[in-house]
């Protein structure tokens, strides 16, 4: 029973990205300028619909961190920092998951516990706007490192339909990262992560910022940017995260 759930679940989140494709591959976005949705909103049935139609976009419980549609409104300065506002409370991806890193060691939300800040970058190996920006997300993890920001990368094409480790995939995981500099770590999802991120993630790259809890820090951003652009959102997002500890 719980290899056939297993299948269910890698055959949908294969079908979802693969519709969703690479968030900035073909889009009119170049790197750099990919949208972070700070300022659209939408209602829930057009937040749900793939990134082809509106590029740069995270679906709409990605962006809030909630499960919840935004109903057309900006979100306050408690959603801005990561916050539930009142009365609404968030749902994450990563307050409580189980996954491995490349070397197959385990993995759990403990990982963000040491670091005020940190920047997961959803990638996969057959997406270059991915590949292409890792170079600078390896710069970006060491000029942060000393100020309590760490990069975590999620490769979420590892695992075959069956739920197991695919070493052709993990190896080619591992070059990329050498190959690229991304030497910050990377982790494989599985269980309810995997779950969440076939309900709550479209297309590669997507970028989720959370605090030492796990819980999501501003709004989610589909699509790759360049170090300067990185640099910008983690700069805005730590103070926000630091002044409210």
């Amino acid at each position: 029973m719980r290899k056939r759930k297993n299948q269910a679940l890698a055959l949908l989140l294969s079908g979802i990205l693969c519709l969703g494709g690479c968030a900035a591959a073909g889009g009119s976005e170049a790197p750099g300028k990919a949208k972070s949705l700070t300022q659209e909103s939408a209602a829930e049935d057009n937040a749900e619909k793939s990134a082809q139609e509106r590029p740069g976009e995270a679906p709409e419980s990605v962006r809030d961190g909630t499960g919840e549609p935004d109903a057309g409104q900006e979100p306050d300065a408690d959603q801005a920092a990561g916050q539930p506002s009142d009365g609404q409370e968030a749902r994450g991806l990563f307050e409580a998951f189980e996954a491995v890193d490349l070397e197959g060691n385990a993995v759990t939300q403990d990982v963000f516990a040491e670091h005020d800040l940190t920047m997961v970058n959803i990638w996969a190996t057959f997406c270059g706007p991915c590949i292409t920006e890792m170079p600078e997300l390896g710069t970006l993890s060491e000029e942060y490192k000393d100020r309590g920001v760490q990069i975590v990368g999620l490769c979420i094409d590892v695992t075959g339909i069956d739920g197991a480790v695919n070493e052709a995939q993990l190896e080619e995981a591992k070059r990329i990262v050498q190959e690229t500099g991304a030497s910050y770590l990377h982790i494989i999802p599985g269980g309810t992560l995997a779950t969440s991120l076939m309900m709550q993630v479209q297309a590669v790259p997507t970028t989720i910022f959370v605090d030492k809890d796990g819980k999501q820090v501003g709004m989610g951003v589909m699509g790759a940017r360049d170090k300067e652009g990185w640099a910008e959102m983690i700069e805005e997002l730590l103070a926000a995260v630091q002044t409210s500890q």
